[in-house]
């Protein structure tokens, strides 16, 4: 009794047609549950496997092949309902005891009355997993939906081939950003103040495996922040800017505009403005070293 492990073994064998041995093998395992199962003469296991718990209830059943899990796989609550529903190698629904989905993965085929319901083979279909919603289309996913605690919607993106949209919601239910992509590459994205306004706007750019992007910010009244060109660059923990940047006063117009070379390096002419649009200095840079300098 002191190793339950392997305490109860029973094995039968038995030759079939093809002269190949099959052991009938039942074990307790290191969890005290008593596995039934054929094992072959490679000792894989093969066919139909049932565990039960020791109080004799069937807690998971499944096929096997040359040792591997191939098709329908089922797990079980004590009381008999399932729990998991696994079909090999790309299916899963996962129920809680009182019968609700916690998991769902659809796979690119349907396989069973329930997954072809869930994942919207019959029809479009749209399930709610842990209070976030899916919709699913031919097994595809088309559309997500996640909530703020109050019921508002807090995300939601939108699956079109290789489309995609993201947007994000305030907890008021005003849109406060979205996210343009295309085959998982971010294409552009938008962000907004929470009265509607646009705060700033994005283009992105993969160019010889860098990124370049344009951008554009917004103060909260509708005036131009900040525009120009940037790059990415992992040397540096900012982006760099890429020719002409401008920035601006939030009442009175431009402030100043700055020419960069592809370094990030202040390069050619810059010049700066009161706020009553008069130059107040002019600046001449070559790769980042002031050249000339003139004060109006």
């Amino acid at each position: 009794m002191k190793n339950l492990t392997f305490a109860l073994t029973l094995t039968i064998l038995t030759t079939s047609a093809s002269a190949k041995e099959v052991e009938r093998v039942t074990l307790i395992n290191h969890q005290g549950n008593k596995e039934v199962f054929n094992r072959n003469e490679k000792g894989n296991i093969i066919g139909t496997k049932k565990v039960f718990s020791p109080r004799g209830y069937l807690i998971s059943e499944g096929k096997f092949e040359e040792g591997k899990e191939i098709g329908l796989h089922k797990r079980y609550f004590p009381n008999g309902k399932i729990e998991s529903l696994i079909y090999h190698p790309d299916m899963r629904i996962d129920y809680s005891e009182d019968g609700k989905i916690i998991q769902l993965v659809c796979a690119s085929v349907a396989y069973l009355e329930e997954d072809k319901n869930l994942c919207g083979w019959n029809k479009i279909s749209n399930v709610t997993v842990n209070g976030r919603n899916y919709t699913y289309e031919q097994g595809k996913l088309i559309k997500f939906q996640d909530f703020h605690s109050k019921g508002k919607l807090k995300t939601e993106n939108v699956y079109q081939g290789e489309n995609e949209t993201r947007k994000n919601f305030y907890p008021s239910g005003k849109l406060k950003s979205e996210k343009f992509l295309v085959s998982k590459e971010l294409q552009a994205e938008k962000d907004y103040y929470e009265n509607g306004k646009l705060k700033a706007e994005f283009k992105y750019e993969l160019k010889n495996g860098e990124v370049f992007y344009y951008k554009k910010t917004y103060f909260e009244n509708g005036n131009p922040e900040v525009e120009g060109k940037f790059k990415r660059d992992p040397k540096h923990s900012y982006d760099l800017a890429i020719g002409l940047r401008k920035t601006y006063y939030e009442i009175t117009g431009l402030a100043y505009e700055e020419n960069h070379n592809n370094e990030g390096q202040l390069d050619g002419e810059s010049i700066y403005y009161g706020e009553n649009g008069r130059v107040t200095i002019r600046r001449v840079y070559k790769n980042g070293e002031l050249v000339s300098e003139k004060n109006f």
